[in-house]
């Protein structure tokens, strides 16, 4: 049985130390990287979903060309997810 990972990390500084983080962890044992993807969501991105949280949400999603649109009421957040690694 073949399982699918996508890891998405949100923009921290940590994990910013070098984006061929996974690259070189892949390089180190392949066989265990089968169907991952890792997908990086932008500071700004990330800023801006953090403005559409409360404790009742009602969110609407826009999905075209690769790009996300979330919004509520007030806010709209534009998410370009940066596609870091994908294996298949």
């Amino acid at each position: 049985m073949t399982l699918k990972s996508t890891i998405y990390k949100a923009d921290c500084q940590i994990a910013d130390i070098d984006r061929g983080y996974y690259q070189k962890q892949i390089q180190q044992k392949p066989e265990r990287f089968i169907n991952l993807t890792v997908i990086s969501l932008p500071k700004p991105a990330t800023d801006q979903l953090a403005q559409l949280v409360k404790r009742v949400m009602q969110l609407q999603f826009s999905l075209q060309n690769g790009q996300t649109w979330v919004s509520d009421d007030q806010h709209t957040a534009h998410i370009k997810p940066e596609i870091w690694l994908a294996l298949h």
